[in-house]
């Protein structure tokens, strides 16, 4: 049996535009999660690394503050957490600088 050359037409031009709208949605998306996640982390290192230079833990050499990898595991950890769970976003603000206000080490 023979499927008319029509209908191979119509199957084929649905399969490449259904790929085409895959491959444009999922660049779409890759680029929306690389902009939100760039995004997040400098809000994340400005936050982190401000505080730190108000409170005076930082280093005056390598200018980076005591653990800091642990402090950026923590707000990773929160933040795919907060996603899954599906709340706002949950990560690591400048108002956090209300508890440091007249802190002195």
């Amino acid at each position: 049996m023979q499927v008319p050359s029509m209908l191979m037409e119509k199957v084929m031009s649905g399969m490449l535009l259904s790929r085409s709208f895959m491959s444009i949605f999922s660049v779409c998306l890759i680029s929306m999660t690389d902009k939100f996640g760039s995004s997040d982390l400098k809000d994340t290192t400005g936050t982190l690394y401000s505080m730190a230079k108000f409170a005076g833990l930082r280093d005056p050499v390598t200018l980076d503050f005591e653990n800091s990898t642990i402090a950026y595991c923590v707000d990773a950890f929160s933040i795919s957490m907060g996603a899954l769970m599906g709340t706002s976003p949950v990560t690591a603000y400048v108002e956090s600088a209300t508890g440091i206000s007249g802190t002195s080490f």
